[in-house]
């Protein structure tokens, strides 16, 4: 598990105040993997899940609809723009050592 602090971002209203800044929540992200090896078979199995809270930033690229106005900003990303990813497979070992 990974806990992400607030990460400074840029903003597109630059004032006094907020020096043109805004922060990113924070927030975290979970992996996780199991393996699972064979006895006496060169094999061994694994399943994975990435992201297993589905943490997403929503919107991550400002102004997406109009890619040549003044409000476009695909630099904003802060956090994980894919949900949750399962995974799994195997591992075939060409030597077993015991």
């Amino acid at each position: 598990m990974q806990l992400y602090g607030q990460q400074r971002i840029p903003g597109l209203d630059f004032t006094a105040e907020n020096n043109g800044a805004t922060y990113s929540p924070v927030f975290p992200l979970l992996n996780a993997q199991v393996s699972k090896r064979l006895k006496s078979k060169p094999i061994e199995l694994y399943i994975g899940v990435e992201n297993v809270l589905n943490y997403k930033q929503d919107n991550p690229i400002l102004g997406a609809a109009n890619p040549c106005g003044p409000t476009f900003d695909a630099t904003s990303v802060w956090g994980p723009i894919f949900g949750r990813m399962v995974y799994g497979g195997f591992r075939y070992r060409l030597k077993i050592e015991d």
